[in-house]
């Protein structure tokens, strides 16, 4: 929920300056909702919905299906982001229902999940990934799961001024990576990308996306300005 109108109109057009090779490089934008049609119309970038309800249609007042944001233009969408989890209490059983409905649309959809302090602290972290991950996405097919992007979010490491280390974010994507493989095989789980979104800006992301298993970046403050997310798609 951050920049106004004319602010987003200024960093789209700093942004589609940014030349990039789109065949190594997918760069996808997810605008606040109020604006993505305009974004999409304005700009010859990408773009996803930061949410969207469960159901295809009927009387939600002030929500929106995934079939209106496709119907605006919109390819991807993202689904269980820590802040719906944590704020808007959202449940397994609901980001599954959301899974289910993005699949159905033929949306591209990135899932997240990720892990609080306590849990961390706690050293259940690995436990607390797979329910996420079992409850939510596990149950698609080995063809529709090629269609998805996991991104790890360690909730404990944004805005709260503590900084996952190397080997932690390591550990927890190969661990990902180790439970895909489970359950579809190597070939299937290879061709899953999985990424990274916990505080990631542009001082930390040259080595952050050198790990292994780390395929990219879900980025959310250092979006905001076009000289940080400039440099955050040079480090790829």
């Amino acid at each position: 929920m951050n920049l106004l109108h004319q602010e987003i109109e200024v960093l789209l057009k700093e942004l589609d300056t940014v030349s990039i090779n789109k065949e190594a490089l997918e760069f996808v934008i997810f605008p606040s909702q109020i604006y993505l049609s305009d974004c999409i119309h304005k700009s010859s970038l990408t773009f996803g919905a930061q949410d969207f309800h469960s159901e295809n249609c009927g009387a939600f007042t002030g929500a929106v299906s995934v079939e209106q944001v496709k119907s605006a233009g919109a390819s991807h969408v993202l689904v269980g982001h820590s802040e719906r989890r944590s704020v808007f209490q959202e449940s397994n059983a609901l980001i599954k229902a959301k899974v289910d409905a993005a699949v159905k649309a033929s949306m591209e959809l990135i899932f997240c999940c990720g892990e609080s302090l306590d849990v961390r602290e706690d050293e259940t972290e690995k436990e607390f990934v797979f329910s996420q991950l079992k409850e939510g996405i596990l149950h698609l097919s080995a063809e529709k799961i090629t269609t998805c992007i996991i991104a790890y979010e360690p909730i404990w490491a944004i805005g709260t001024g503590k900084v996952a280390e190397s080997h932690q974010i390591q550990t927890m994507h190969t661990f990902i990576r180790e439970v895909l493989i489970q359950q579809y095989g190597s070939e299937v789980a290879t061709a899953v990308r999985i990424i990274y979104g916990g505080s990631c800006t542009s001082s930390n992301a040259k080595e952050i996306f050198a790990l292994n298993h780390v395929d990219g970046g879900l980025i959310g403050g250092a979006s905001l300005n076009f000289e940080s997310m400039n440099t955050l798609l040079n480090s790829f």
